[in-house]
């Protein structure tokens, strides 16, 4: 077996998300431990995995690629807030995003919706246990509470994008997955 060449941004895809190590998550919220967008990325992998073994096994190659790559654009960004993203959602935060990285419109285009949105959840559930453990002052309280507005949305769409498996099920496994990420999280800290 002769192995495959590299894809053609293959050296930049690898820089930038090598970098993400150094990139500070939460810029705009005050939290009691710093996070990287690294650190961020791998949790949301763990998280993910987790999920996919439970929901769509089929999927859990797809799933930790994008686990992986999800915000490797923020090499370039930083972490911009996501409520930003949702206020002037005309596209804008993508086109940077896909400007600045070619290899990761590439990725986008390869993944399938199902994947996206149980990364968007793993996503989510990471970002909420981190932010009620390290939250600090009414602010980071102000962006918890609209993160976990978007988790009833976020797991609708999941259940959405897996028909063959009860809504129920879906609800039931995320919220299982959540609490024990929290709790994992309350007993490292």
């Amino acid at each position: 077996m002769t192995p495959k060449e590299p894809e053609s941004n293959s050296a930049d895809r690898l820089q930038d998300l090598m970098a993400l190590q150094d990139v500070p998550r939460w810029t705009v919220v005050k939290v009691g431990r710093a996070q990287s967008v690294a650190e961020h990325s791998f949790n949301v992998a763990a998280i993910a995995l987790e999920l996919a073994s439970r929901l769509c096994p089929e999927l859990v190659g797809e799933v930790l690629l994008w686990s992986i790559l999800h915000d490797g654009p923020e090499s370039h960004t930083g972490d911009i807030p996501g409520i930003i993203k949702k206020k002037y959602n005309d596209g804008w935060v993508s086109k940077v995003e896909m400007g600045e990285c070619a290899w990761f419109s590439q990725s986008w285009e390869r993944s399938v919706g199902v994947v996206q949105r149980l990364v968007k959840v793993a996503d989510l559930i990471e970002s909420l246990s981190y932010l009620w453990l390290w939250k600090v002052g009414s602010h980071a309280d102000s962006v918890w509470r609209y993160l976990d507005g978007l988790w009833p949305s976020a797991v609708a769409d999941l259940a959405e994008s897996l028909p063959d498996i009860d809504s129920m099920c879906v609800l039931a496994v995320t919220r299982e997955v959540a609490l024990k990420v929290g709790e994992q999280k309350r007993v490292r800290s």
